[in-house]
């Protein structure tokens, strides 16, 4: 049976969210969906994001699947840094003092997670992302209020590796995905197709609306509604033929509100692309872009022309553009179908994930627990039905003994004429078949279930899938059982108990032990009977 998760993606005027259907070898896109954001009095921009991802998911019934969630970029700080050891294990033994040493706070003012993004023999070398421990409890607190509670928060960048297309020239170029939003801008270098590094910028598309509102002293809203249908960059060749007196003027005007609203944005692109270029001694082949302010007209030639370098628009994979509607391209909805693909890939367990120490994610544990108790309420039961069928069945074999004697007397009677001598003999023979042959054994797959009932810890979190007892199957007997737990540990707690048991203490082993979907241990125990 499929899983399904979501990727979210708070935007500042919609929200959005990507659907997929996962099983072990494939998954499926089967669902895209968005809100707009309307905040109500008293509510900041973050509370009504939050409260209408949760109103987004109650629509669509999707409150109890597993989602991954863009972090703010407002709340994150992202930098480089390489550590002089060559052993993953003491990366968090050394990292906290040299976080103190480059960092304005104190290790225990600040929420940080890492990714190694490069190794060699004497360093390894990690992208860490940090946000202000205040600013972060903040912000699970208003996840908490809302009722949002993601599998995954993580930086969005980091999970735009699957999309980014690959580059001919290998290892020997750089390729950048510049992501401009409405509240910002984010943008990921690769390098041979891996992540190289990312940098934030708080300039995005509102700037651009707030710098035209200010110039044509319009409010906000007509601003955005002039952004989208009239406002276009030209270049100053474009510029030079337009013969018309007013529209020249107003088309100057608007590149000039264009290009004070980016002008932050711009210097900061050309810092960090040469920076990255020299660091890494590799040329810049192209820029590819997206975001929701890519869809103003003549943003790609603007980009071009400062940064002196190709910039391209981002193909959207083809899934994505069978479910989106005519009038959505995709440079919304991107980044939440990215949340659900990396959630489906499982890039949380190699990526930063703020999920993690006192803020991990719990609602796996709850489900597990609900289901060890059932177990646990199953076994109970199956262990009262065990001593109420042998008792039964105790009685029924008494009533046949005691029938299929009198019989064999009346038949001693009628063919023999004698009684005593006969019967005494053929009840002798009866007894001693009756203690050769046990009509109920000795011991039972009941006695066995009870058994692992008494030897699996109370402590001990299982969910039981199949439980296969064959007291004599072809001769010997076997056991077989198969489930899912937290921990590798867990399965060996299991194994124990089967040691324990009376007829299965045998050639116990584990055959399987594997990761499924939602990170639980799958593991398959067998065992071989010595009873008969």
């Amino acid at each position: 049976m499929a899983t399904k998760i979501i990727g979210l993606d708070l935007g500042q005027r919609e929200v959005r969210a990507w659907l997929m259907d996962v099983g072990f070898s494939s998954r499926e896109s089967t669902g895209s969906f968005y809100r707009k954001v309307q905040p109500v009095d008293g509510e900041s921009l973050i509370e009504s994001q939050l409260r209408t991802a949760y109103e987004l998911l109650e629509t669509e019934q999707l409150t109890h699947e597993s989602y991954a969630l863009a972090l703010p970029r407002q709340l994150t700080s992202v930098l480089i840094h390489s550590l002089p050891v060559a052993q993953m294990k003491l990366i968090d033994e050394i990292l906290p003092g040299e976080l103190e040493d480059l960092l304005p706070f104190e290790i225990d003012d600040i929420f940080y997670d890492y990714q190694i993004i490069g190794t060699n023999e004497d360093e390894l070398e990690l992208l860490i992302a940090y946000a202000v421990r205040e600013d972060f409890e903040e912000f699970m607190g208003q996840c908490l209020a809302a009722q949002v509670d993601p599998k995954v928060l993580t930086l969005g960048g980091l999970y735009t590796e699957s999309i980014i297309p690959q580059s001919p020239h290998n290892d020997l170029s750089h390729q950048v995905l510049l992501d401009i939003g409405a509240q910002g801008a984010e943008w990921t270098f690769y390098s041979g197709g891996k992540i190289k590094y990312l940098q934030r910028c708080d300039v995005g598309g509102q700037k651009i609306t707030q710098e035209l509102a200010e110039v044509f002293k319009v409010d906000d809203e007509m601003a955005e509604i002039g952004k989208l249908s009239e406002a276009k960059w030209l270049s100053t060749e474009t510029l030079s033929l337009i013969e018309e007196g007013n529209q020249k003027q107003l088309a100057q005007r608007i590149n000039e509100a264009i290009e004070m609203a980016l002008q932050p944005l711009k210097a900061e692109l050309i810092r960090s692309l040469a920076f990255a270029e020299m660091n890494q001694e590799i040329p810049i082949e192209k820029i590819y872009l997206t975001g929701g302010t890519s869809k103003l007209a003549g943003i790609n030639s603007y980009l071009e022309q400062v940064l002196n370098m190709p910039v391209h628009y981002l193909d959207y994979p083809q899934e994505m553009n069978q479910l989106l509607s005519t009038e959505r391209d995709g440079s919304q909805d991107y980044l939440a179908y990215l949340m659900a693909d990396g959630l489906a890939q499982r890039l949380y367990t190699k990526s930063i994930n703020f999920r993690k120490d006192e803020y991990s994610y719990a609602r796996d544990a709850g489900i597990l627990r609900s289901l060890s108790l059932a177990v646990s309420i199953a076994l109970l039961c199956i262990v009262v039905l065990q001593g109420t069928r042998l008792y039964y069945e105790q009685m029924t074999a008494l009533d046949e003994i005691a029938l299929l004697e009198n019989e064999v007397e009346q038949l001693g009677v009628s063919l023999l004429g004698k009684e005593n001598l006969e019967l005494d003999t053929i009840k002798f023979k009866v007894n001693s078949a009756k203690e050769r042959k046990v009509l109920v054994p000795e011991t039972s797959a009941f006695d066995t279930l009870g058994e692992l009932s008494r030897f699996v810890g109370k402590d001990v979190e299982v969910e039981l899938d199949r439980l296969t007892i064959a007291l004599k199957d072809n001769g010997r007997g076997s056991l077989e059982l198969r489930g899912k737990t937290t921990t590798v540990g867990e399965v060996s707690s299991v194994i124990e108990a089967v040691e324990k048991t009376s007829c299965f203490s045998e050639r116990v082993k584990k055959d399987k032990v594997s990761k499924s979907v939602d990170e639980r241990t799958v593991f398959r125990v067998t065992a071989s009977s010595k009873c008969k």
